[in-house]
């Protein structure tokens, strides 16, 4: 046993080896345009168009005077700048290199990464001269204003409006062009559509009840500390404080005052010991952006109040931006990177297509991350609530467009969070973990009622999960016979934001940290999630819960005065999406950082060593589904039943249906080749697993310190 960890050690080490590292206080490059900006020749930048945008959702151009504020023009560095820029980062987390978190700060890394002041002079008096006004020069981007009849003179594409399953779109029918002089320091304009990142909250409807689950166990942040073991932290003292996380919304909260923030805070004892009342939470709209509460306000309220569940004593930054072209959670981001005193955590649970986002857009998001785990910003991002197909969009019902996942979370430098549910109905074992009364509000477990961790399944409440599919005696999901064919399968599992997402990246190439595990098929490409967290709720309402509360009887509860908030949140709504796991696992991070000492910025390598040294020496002892529970030691739960596979049209890519009007998500459409299941080490449906916390926070330092 001991031969076989030197042996991942040394591995992992030459892996880290094999990088050559660059100073961090290398001098700004060189120039990079060497001619004259003239209009001709033009290149056109290929990919950077919507497949919605197209003649049969066409309805016209746009008035030349339509407003364009807040879009974002990405910038390039050479490659030789680009390949030291990305060899800094792993340096920064090496502990063997002398300058392992010698992390910079946002004016540093902008003089020594961003834009030479003669390209930028040169970048910046093209976009003047077309009459677009230059609103915030950032490291990586751009922020300038225009008019439609702008765009279409200086980038050679016409806007035009859309309309797309009932809603209007506006968007560039071309790629986009730019002067050739410009190639080498643009990357291009990242949107020029109005194509928002989707939030990654549910809220859970009343809807036709179900017979799977027969009690209703909701998640408030007294069970999370049981199911997850943060309690022996908090009573170390370890709970977040002098730590920030901020947290990327489109939106601010439903109410500015925090009320809310301060109910659910107040109603869990969040205030009071072993805390020390250390959190604030404070609202910024970073460079410029419009504030405004629409309809993404649920989505800041998950967002603010669990990543505070699980740092009770972290200072909380809700980074809010309603405007412009890329998204408001882009402007957001690259506003946040430049704070003076930036956060140490970032979370983000909204999601979009890869594939969909485009060359340009994709590269914002990559060079975005790499510049915050520069800076020794660990950023954690939803993977999706679409199971595997994530380009058919939240509410759509099955997949018709083949395996995707959210370019958002794909990056090498972001973690990718994915979602779970818990095993106990399927097992109807529910008596076993669950108190049938909550417990007394007198200390930070008030109203929960877990008795300890609960085995995980990948949260799955489509048709195409075998759990659900067994549950109602069906021996198949697929075929004329098979569950997605048949009622209630055909009916109320038809439904959308059924799971969680993974799967491969269509961009970006495998990181080294990837390697120290054993991923199935052994691609040569980013997979995700990294990891994952309970996640469930579902859009079904189980047995005797008209609230409508999840498949298998557990949601989380929020507060939120959109629907009801008060200091009884057994009257509070019902949430659910990975939008709860990425803020959870920012709050992890940030006890991390505490226990360490300080920000760890990229802290892939980290969980991906410590769950390779966990697989290797007791894999089979942290099965999560393991009779008894997984060993008292473990550091990742291994989730190894269930699936996140989901329904998909027939004839569609990555669709196997031998008949029925329903097949299943498969990477093969000859066989049943689910997408995707769990099992032992690292699947697509969880990643590396669920943290015992306490476990992941004091391994932490003695791991690598």
């Amino acid at each position: 046993m001991t031969r076989t960890v030197n042996r991942l050690l040394i591995g992992a080490i030459a892996l880290g080896s094999a990088l050559t590292f660059s100073s961090p206080s290398g001098a700004q490059s060189a120039a990079l345009i060497g001619h004259p900006i003239n209009e001709s020749p033009r290149i056109t930048l290929v990919g950077n168009t919507r497949p919605e945008a197209n003649s049969a959702n066409d309805v016209g151009l746009v008035a030349d005077n339509f407003s364009m504020p807040h879009m974002l023009l990405q910038l390039k560095r050479s490659n030789e700048q680009q390949q030291q820029l990305e060899q800094l980062a792993g340096q920064l987390s090496k502990p063997s290199s002398p300058n392992y978190r010698q992390f910079l700060t946002a004016s540093q890394f902008a003089a020594t990464y961003g834009p030479n002041p003669q390209d930028l002079q040169a970048i910046t008096g093209w976009l003047q001269s077309h009459g677009f006004q230059v609103n915030t020069v950032y490291p990586t981007a751009i922020d300038f204003s225009g008019t439609a009849g702008q765009v279409r003179e200086a980038f050679g594409t016409p806007i035009h409006r859309f309309n797309i399953n009932g809603q209007s779109h506006v968007a560039n029918v071309n790629n986009p062009q730019i002067p050739a002089a410009l190639a080498a320091a643009v990357a291009g304009p990242v949107a020029l559509n109005d194509f928002q990142p989707q939030k990654m909250v549910n809220a859970n409807p009343a809807s036709p009840n179900i017979t799977i689950s027969p009690t209703e166990h909701d998640v408030v942040p007294g069970d999370l500390y049981t199911i997850y073991d943060f309690g022996k932290l908090f009573n170390r003292g370890i709970t977040g404080k002098g730590q920030t996380i901020a947290l990327m919304s489109e939106s601010d909260l439903f109410n500015n005052s925090n009320a809310d923030w301060n109910t659910f805070r107040s109603t869990f004892n969040l205030n009071g010991a072993p805390f020390q009342n250390a959190a604030t939470l404070t609202t910024i709209h970073p460079g410029g952006c419009t504030h405004s509460v629409n309809g993404a306000e649920d989505e800041a309220a998950v967002d603010v109040e669990y990543s505070s569940a699980a740092a009770p004593d972290a200072t909380i930054l809700l980074a809010s931006c309603d405007a412009g072209f890329p998204g408001g959670i882009a402007l957001a981001l690259i506003g946040t990177l430049q704070l003076g005193a930036p956060p140490d955590v970032i979370s983000i649970s909204y999601g979009a297509c890869e594939s969909q986002l485009g060359p340009t857009a994709n590269k914002f998001f990559y060079n975005s991350y790499l510049q915050a785990v520069v800076e020794g910003i660990s950023v954690f991002v939803s993977s999706g609530d679409s199971l595997g197909y994530v380009c058919n969009g939240n509410g759509a019902s099955f997949s018709t467009l083949g395996i995707s996942v959210n370019g958002l979370a794909s990056t090498p430098w972001d973690v990718a969070v994915g979602g779970t549910d818990f095993e106990d109905s399927y097992l109807q074992q529910v008596a076993n973990y669950w108190n049938p009364t909550n417990s007394a509000t007198v200390n930070y477990l008030s109203y929960s009622s877990a008795k300890s961790y609960i085995p995980e399944i990948p949260w799955n409440s489509s048709c195409a999960s075998a759990l659900i599919a067994n549950a109602f005696g069906y021996a198949t999901t697929y075929g004329s016979s098979g569950f997605c064919n048949n009622a209630p399968g055909d009916t109320i599992f038809l439904h959308s934001f059924p799971g969680g997402s993974g799967g491969p990246s269509e961009v970006w190439g495998k990181p080294f940290y990837q390697d120290l595990v054993s991923i199935p098929g052994n691609p040569a490409v980013r997979v995700l999630p990294d990891v994952s967290l309970f996640s469930s709720g579902g859009v079904f309402g189980a047995i005797n819960d008209p609230e409508g509360n999840g498949v298998w009887g557990h949601a989380y509860r929020l507060c939120y005065s959109g629907f009801t908030c008060n200091n009884n949140p057994t009257t509070w709504p019902e949430f659910d999406g990975t939008s709860f796991a990425s803020p959870i696992w920012a709050g992890i991070q940030a006890l991390i950082n505490q226990r360490a000492g300080g920000r760890q910025g990229w802290v892939n390598p980290t969980y991906y060593l410590t769950a390779a040294l966990q697989f290797q020496i007791k894999l089979p002892e942290c099965n999560s589904s393991l009779s008894g529970g997984p060993v008292s030691t473990c550091i990742f739960h291994d989730v190894t039943q269930g699936d996140n596979d989901a329904p998909c049209e027939p004839t569609t890519p990555n669709c196997y249906a031998p008949s029925g009007p329903f097949g299943v998500l498969s990477t093969s459409n000859s066989s049943y080749q689910p997408a995707y299941k769990a099992g032992p080490g690292w699947d697509f449906a969880t990643g590396l697993g669920t943290p015992n916390v306490t476990n992941l926070v004091l391994s932490w330092p003695e791991l690598f310190f």
